[in-house]
């Protein structure tokens, strides 16, 4: 009995030095192994404008640092980093290095391995702004008007080349470009033409904006109205000049113009937006008489009735100049009055054919 209790206390305290002994061993080993990480986990600088400070992204071995162009940036920084455990870094956290590209840091881990990275500071470029339009507030198609509009940073990717202004009809979504007049174009400022009146274009309230590039502005809407019949209108004649007229008769103002057709003329211009229609008589000193009534404003040629009610007193006088009062739509809220100086004829050598143009009494 004695011999078996022997027996088991010596194979107990074999055990027990056995396991200290392994223990030993794999706490030697334990100790030996050096940790293999060699990452920056993150980097940041000072900013600017109200960022006290910016992150960098870090992408595969590149220190990417996204650096607003409208801000000047440093030649130099000293970076904030945290790298990871054991590892260490040069140039040191803290130190000052060139804010360039290929700045080079070097990360060591505790096991020897090293892994270097390279600064890439990205300037973002600026976004275009459209601030406001200065001239004119009211914009006209075939009115010869260039639209002027303050912005910031509009030559961003270059210069004047690089930017295409669009407008858009806010009614039914239709788009076009807007010519850009190259010469009086700064990167605060772009002056603009209105392309040709076509049958898709239209008065109403539009929405402009530019692209620089691949970057889009905000912005800005204008209204665009009718042409003005003074700016399309290059002169007026009487198609019954050169011989007399007569009380009662029924007369025809022709009127050639600038637009593409006919078509685009009755589209703004009808005998319901007439306000008046005033006759310049002349015999000793023009007179002017209103409102000769209209019989049809149709295809450029206004019909009206020479009534006896109104010119039996220019008698003996012919008929010298048209001025035509035009109800248009001048923007959103409404309309105003307009007055045009259509003259029939002024040409000298016209002259001659409105003096033979007398009014008379028919026979």
């Amino acid at each position: 009995m004695t011999n078996y209790k022997d027996f088991m206390l010596t194979r107990f305290v074999i055990g027990c030095l056995l396991s200290c002994l392994l223990l030993a061993c794999t706490k030697t080993e334990q100790e030996t192994i050096k940790r293999p990480y060699n990452t920056i986990e993150r980097f940041s600088m000072p900013g600017y404008g109200d960022l006290d400070s910016i992150s960098a992204v870090i992408k595969g071995d590149t220190i990417l640092v996204y650096w607003n162009a409208e801000s000047t940036p440093p030649e130099r920084i000293k970076p904030l980093i945290d790298i990871a455990p054991a590892a260490s870094i040069t140039p040191a956290s803290g130190a000052e290095v060139a804010f360039k590209p290929n700045t080079t840091y070097t990360v060591t881990a505790e096991d020897g391995t090293v892994r270097q990275y390279i600064l890439k500071p990205v300037f973002n470029k600026a976004i275009p702004r459209l601030l406001e339009i200065t001239a004119p507030f009211q914009w006209t198609w075939e009115g010869n008007f260039d639209l002027t509009i303050n912005g910031l940073y509009l030559f961003t990717n270059g210069g004047v080349s690089g930017i295409k202004v669009y407008a858009q009809r806010l009614r039914d979504g239709y788009e076009f470009n807007l010519p850009l007049n190259n010469n009086l174009t700064t990167s605060t400022q772009i002056n603009l033409k209105l392309p040709r009146l076509t049958a898709d274009l239209d008065s109403g309230l539009h929405r402009i904006w530019l692209q620089v590039g691949d970057l889009p502005s905000n912005y800005l809407d204008v209204w665009i109205s009718q042409p003005w019949i003074d700016r399309i209108v290059t002169s007026v004649r009487l198609k019954e000049a050169g011989g007399p007229v007569y009380l009662g008769d029924t007369l025809t103002l022709v009127y050639n113009h600038t637009l593409a057709n006919n078509e685009l003329f009755n589209k703004y211009f009808k005998k319901e937006n007439i306000l008046l229609n005033n006759l310049g008589c002349y015999k000793t000193f023009n007179q002017y008489i209103g409102d000769a009534p209209i019989v049809s404003f149709n295809n450029a040629e206004l019909k009206f009735v020479l009534s006896a009610a109104k010119f039996q007193g220019q008698l003996g006088a012919y008929i010298a100049q048209s001025i035509l009062y035009y109800n248009y739509q001048s923007d959103a809220k409404g309309t105003i009055q307009y007055s045009t100086n259509a003259t029939v004829p002024m040409p000298a050598e016209t002259l001659e054919i409105a003096r033979k143009t007398i009014i008379s009494q028919r026979p």
